[in-house]
């Protein structure tokens, strides 16, 4: 914090005129101050339909996190009206500007009548062109940035006061720029109550415009570059983390639009993650090619389903579909990168052992085969089963898992042994990803208790 009273006028002024060098961070539309706090997005006038009956009621839309995030809507009715609940008897929701559809999941009666329910996307006011697009983003990691401010009180007098924290990446490809700012007063004691607790906070919020400024419409371009970015952020984080909420403002500044929507989210939960959190801006330099990646049609889906493989594979229910998820990942990728426009023809690399494929890809992407000294328990398993490297060590245990018959040979193994491999699988899958991105910057090792290294093919 910085703040100015009781100090020299003079100074003051120094002080401000550094200060306002920082760039201004975005401001949210939508907070929440405690963890799984509902975010309120609408009160007033609504009008409740299904079917024959048409009834105007007093309610709100929110945004709940528990058990799992949903779009609701709540109301209280003057009079008692038979409506149904289940997803088998829509209802439709209306007001000036809104309308959605949704089903009932309970009703109470008392003195008055109340009804709940669950919305599907839900769309606010008129799609029409925007300066920019301001969206939130639930449980992202905590990094150190580029510097942005927040003015939190001014006088013209003599006094004013200010904040400056770490907490801006910048993302820029193909016309558009996209601002990650982490919210405000979003600190470690935050992130210690969503470990706490669980659940779901609103950590970050974004911007997307465009470089030359133009305005433009919500489209499908738009909406396929916000998914793309959901894939992203969850790429980096190792968990599922989508931009929600999303509000577009007129060049004038008016709120114009809105879609609330509860896409991909994971409930807090610390994971391993490569993201190095205290580099932070390295990472930016790998969103081009990402983009690249996104937007072009013969590789677009393959990278979706792979970072879903991760994901999935780095918060899995059980170790042993862990390694399988990680497995069927870089399977994935080496047959997208060698059957499909390369060398090898596709019935000479269909016809190779599953550890040959991976040796391929690894080889390649020059991620190293052996396995890492710092896997203990693996290398003694490796040289009791006479697996060479890691590639055989990986697909001789996946193989295991999958064909029932086997299975009894990975549960004789040790859960240490049996962690380890699924270390690995995902410290491949992560590389192979991070070398089609491009990036040649720092990491965090998850095979090396997190330390800060090189990847692999940079050095």
């Amino acid at each position: 914090m910085l703040e100015s009273s009781g100090v020299p006028i003079e100074r003051t002024k120094d002080w401000r005129a550094r200060f306002e060098r920082f760039p201004r961070a975005v401001e949210a539309v939508y907070v929440t101050h405690e963890p799984n706090s509902p975010v309120i997005l609408y009160k007033g006038q609504l009008v409740l339909e299904q079917g024959e009956y048409r009834v105007d009621v007093i309610g709100k839309i929110f945004l709940d996190w528990l058990p799992s995030p949903h779009i609701m809507f709540f109301a209280e009715l003057k009079t008692p009206i038979p409506l149904a609940l289940g997803d088998e008897k829509p209802v439709r929701v209306v007001s000036t500007d809104l309308e959605a559809v949704g089903w009932i999941i309970n009703m109470k009666f008392s003195e008055t009548a109340t009804v709940m329910g669950i919305l599907m996307d839900v769309n606010k006011g008129h799609q029409v062109e925007i300066a920019n697009l301001v969206f939130h983003v639930p449980n992202f990691t905590q990094y150190f940035g580029v510097s942005v401010r927040s003015d939190l009180c001014t006088d013209k007098a003599q006094s004013w006061s200010g904040k400056v924290w770490q907490g801006r990446l910048t993302l820029e490809a193909s016309g558009w720029r996209i601002i990650i700012d982490q919210l405000e007063g979003i600190d470690s004691e935050f992130y210690r109550q969503l470990k706490a607790v669980g659940g779901f906070g609103l950590t970050h919020v974004g911007k997307l415009e465009r470089y030359d400024g133009s305005v433009f419409e919500i489209d499908e371009r738009v909406e396929n570059l916000l998914e793309g970015l959901g894939y992203f952020l969850s790429f980096v984080r190792g968990a599922w983390s989508f931009p929600v909420l999303w509000v577009g403002f007129s060049p004038s500044g008016e709120k114009v639009f809105e879609r609330w929507s509860t896409p991909k989210l994971s409930p807090f939960r610390t994971c391993q993650s490569w993201f190095p959190k205290n580099r932070a801006v390295e990472i930016v330099t790998i969103w081009p090619r990402f983009v690249e990646l996104w937007e072009d049609q013969n590789w677009s889906k393959q990278m979706a389903i792979a970072i879903d493989w991760f994901v999935e594979a780095n918060s899995p229910h059980s170790i042993e579909s862990g390694i399988v998820l990680s497995q069927v990942g870089l399977e994935l990728l080496a047959w997208k990168l060698f059957a499909d426009g390369s060398d090898v023809k596709l019935d000479q690399f269909d016809k190779l052992p599953a550890a040959d494929k991976l040796r391929l890809l690894l080889d390649k992407a020059k991620i190293p085969q052996a396995i890492p000294s710092e896997l203990k328990d693996l290398v003694c398993a490796a040289k009791v089963n006479n697996w060479r490297d890691g590639p055989q060590a990986l697909t001789k245990i996946r193989n295991s898992i999958v064909h029932g018959q086997k299975l009894e040979k990975v549960l004789r193994l040790s859960i240490d042994v049996r962690r380890d491999i699924w270390v690995l699988g995902l410290w491949y899958l992560e590389l192979t990803l991070l070398w089609l991105m491009g990036y040649s910057g720092l990491y965090i090792n998850r095979c090396a208790s997190g330390k800060y290294e090189l990847v692999p093919w940079a050095t």
